[in-house]
């Protein structure tokens, strides 16, 4: 339940991770009548609480109060259902209120098209490159993170930087909608 949720994360600053074999039963039953309180509670444990700290006070258990709280989610759900939840996301259904966009998508039915595997070595030194860069960044040195009224911390792009990454992201954008990629 949220109640249980919200006490296991009162005892887990740095988060959870919760797996559900099937999500799509997970998401119809956060819009069953009684639970409309829960699709909330999610969207704001996603990112640590709009204001970094959520507390649920109930007659009999007491307060229960979490900074910052996390929550990722990793589960299954069959394409057609999917599909489902995207059309309502994308057509102002009762899904379009910013929940479903939070799930990153890892693998999708492919649809069929011929696809020639490769059988190559892998390239060491790009692993040793990529495995280098990961040490580096998971040093408490590595960032100096901002946080706000107790909140979880984050990062904002160099001044020099944020230009580039917005032009970036618009070609990307750009380049993904367009409709050589979407009928290739």
């Amino acid at each position: 339940t949220q109640e249980a949720l919200i006490v296991v994360l009162s005892e887990n600053p740095s988060g959870v991770l919760e797996f559900r074999d099937e999500l799509s039963g997970f998401l119809a039953g956060l819009s069953r009548e009684g639970r409309e309180g829960e699709r909330q509670f999610y969207l704001e444990a996603w990112d640590g609480g709009t204001s970094g700290i959520f507390e649920q006070d109930r007659i009999g258990r007491g307060n229960v109060r979490v900074k910052g709280p996390c929550l990722s989610m990793f589960g299954g759900i069959q394409p057609v259902r999917l599909e489902q939840l995207i059309r309502g996301t994308l057509h102002g259904g009762p899904e379009s209120d910013g929940f479903l966009p939070r799930f990153q998508l890892t693998v999708w039915p492919d649809d069929g098209a011929a696809v020639e595997g490769v059988n190559r070595l892998p390239d060491k030194a790009a692993e040793v490159r990529a495995v280098n860069a990961f040490r580096a960044l998971d040093t408490p040195e590595a960032f100096n993170p901002e946080t706000e009224d107790g909140a979880l911390p984050f990062l904002h792009f160099a001044p020099a930087a944020q230009p580039i990454f917005t032009k970036w992201h618009a070609r990307l954008r750009q380049k993904s909608r367009s409709k050589e990629v979407r009928n290739a």
